[in-house]
C-alpha cells in the first residue's frame, strides 16, 4: 500500500512586505529639516523685522538705501519659501524639500551677497562687524536683532539646505500617504481565510 505523496510549491511565496528585513522609511531626516528650516525661518525675521525698523528710522525715512531694498526682498522671498516649505512639509509632499532648500539657499546667498553690498566685498570687515556687538551698536545705533539673526542665518543655512535634500528625506516625502507601513503592516494573503481540504 502507498501513500500519494503531497505536493510541495516549487520556490517560497513573495513577501507581502517587500522583503524580509527591508527597512522602512524614516522621518528623521525630514525632523531634522524641518528644525533647522524653522529656526532659519526665525533668524530671517529677525533681520526682516529689525530692518524694517531702520528704514522706518527718522534719518532715512523716505531715503533708504537701496541695498537695504534689495536685501529686505531677498530676506522676504527667503521667508517665504521657507514657510511653504514647512506647510509642504506638514502635507507630506515631495516638494517640500526643493521649495525648503531653494528658501535656505536664497539664505545662504544673501550671508554671502551682503559683504559685497555693505563692505564692498571687503568680507573680513563685514563678518569682524558681524561678530563684534560694540561696531555694531555704531553703525545702527541700538538696532541690533538684525546682527543676531545674520549670525545665526549663517549657521543654520547650509545645514538646513543639506538636510532637505538629503536621501532620507527625499524617500520619507515621496512615500506620502502610500506609505504601507503608515497604517500598520498588511495582512498576508489568505491569512485568517479557510484554506479547501487537499484532495487526495
Amino acid at each position: 500500500m502507498s501513500y500519494p505523496q503531497q505536493g510541495y510549491p516549487q520556490g517560497y511565496p513573495q513577501d507581502p512586505y517587500g522583503g524580509y528585513g527591508q527597512r522602512q522609511s524614516s522621518p528623521a531626516g525630514v525632523i531634522i529639516a524641518g528644525v533647522l528650516g524653522l529656526a532659519l525661518l526665525t533668524f530671517n525675521a529677525f533681520v526682516i523685522i529689525d530692518m524694517i525698523g531702520l528704514m522706518g528710522d527718522d534719518r532715512l525715512r523716505g531715503d533708504p538705501p537701496s541695498e537695504w531694498t534689495f536685501e529686505l526682498i531677498l530676506y522676504g522671498l527667503a521667508a517665504v519659501l521657507l514657510l511653504v516649505g514647512l506647510i509642504l512639509i506638514a502635507v507630506r509632499t515631495v516638494a517640500a524639500a526643493f521649495v525648503l532648500a531653494a528658501g535656505a539657499f536664497v539664505s545662504l546667498a544673501m550671508i554671502l551677497l551682503s559683504p559685497v553690498l555693505f563692505a564692498d566685498g571687503e568680507f573680513g570687515t563685514y563678518f569682524e562687524v558681524l561678530f563684534d556687538s560694540d561696531m555694531q551698536k555704531r553703525i545702527t545705533g541700538d538696532y541690533s536683532l538684525h546682527w543676531i539673526g545674520r549670525m545665526l542665518a549663517m549657521f543654520a543655512a547650509l545645514p538646513a539646505l543639506v538636510a532637505a535634500v538629503l536621501p532620507p528625506t527625499l524617500n520619507w516625502l515621496k512615500a506620502g500617504k502610500s506609505d504601507p507601513y503608515a497604517g500598520g503592516y498588511p495582512q498576508q494573503p489568505g491569512y485568517g481565510q479557510q484554506q479547501p481540504p487537499q484532495q487526495w
